[in-house]
């Protein structure tokens, strides 16, 4: 499946590694999103959202071409519930998965409201640790510089860039005292992925090849 097939594609997207959980529907022609703020409901609400979504766009999961959701980092809880659907329904309707990272779709929301060469998301990571990557603005598309990692406010340095992110508002008032710019975003959206996994070179796997990515070995939520 082409760049260009998926924007005629009908595409899924899954986002559930914060407190927000939010499905997209990209139908070929226009970008349906649900959105649900309510913390660690993402079990109960997943599923029921995606059969909303596809009843506003009249479509059902027949239709969809291919599934775009994140796989971590992030709430180890939220990780688990969204892959696992994503595998559950890709393999029901034998279709593939691409993968996107959770810190990747908020520095892509970050580069679309912010003017910025460069982007640092943050997610937090409880235990005063951080999910934490770079990302540099090619065109309006974030592309990662060095390696997503785990860890804490004090190890991240200023270099111009701004930041973003669920780290970003934990650790707020730190980065303040860095004199660091910081976005209003905060959540990555399913609408962020879908339009990735559109825009960038990432083939789909099949939901057996699709796992998740915790940068941590310890379940913290």
């Amino acid at each position: 499946m082409t760049k260009n097939n998926l924007q005629q594609s009908i595409i899924l997207g899954i986002e559930t590694t914060t407190n927000i959980c939010s499905v997209a529907l990209w139908d070929g022609k226009k970008m349906w999103q649900e959105v649900t703020e309510k913390a660690r409901s993402h079990s109960k609400t997943l599923l029921p959202m995606i059969e909303m979504i596809l009843k506003k766009a009249g479509l059902t999961m027949t239709d969809i071409d291919v599934i775009a959701c994140t796989q971590g980092p992030g709430s180890f809880t939220g990780v688990r519930i969204g892959i696992g659907v994503a595998k559950g329904l890709a393999f029901g309707q034998d279709i593939g998965i691409i993968p996107i990272s959770p810190l990747q779709a908020i520095a892509y929301r970050c580069l679309k409201v912010e003017d910025t060469d460069k982007v640092t998301a943050l997610m937090d990571a409880r235990m005063g640790e951080l999910y934490a990557a770079d990302y540099e603005n090619h065109n309006g598309l974030p592309i990662l510089k060095g390696k997503e990692k785990l860890t804490d406010i004090s190890a991240i340095g200023i270099t111009g860039q701004t930041f973003a992110g669920t780290g970003m508002q934990e650790y707020q008032q730190a980065l303040i005292d860095k004199n660091a710019n910081l976005s209003q975003v905060v959540f990555p959206y399913a609408e962020d992925v879908v339009e990735l996994a559109q825009k960038l070179p990432i083939n789909p796997v099949s939901a057996a090849d699709f796992t998740p990515i915790y940068l941590r070995d310890r379940v913290v939520d």
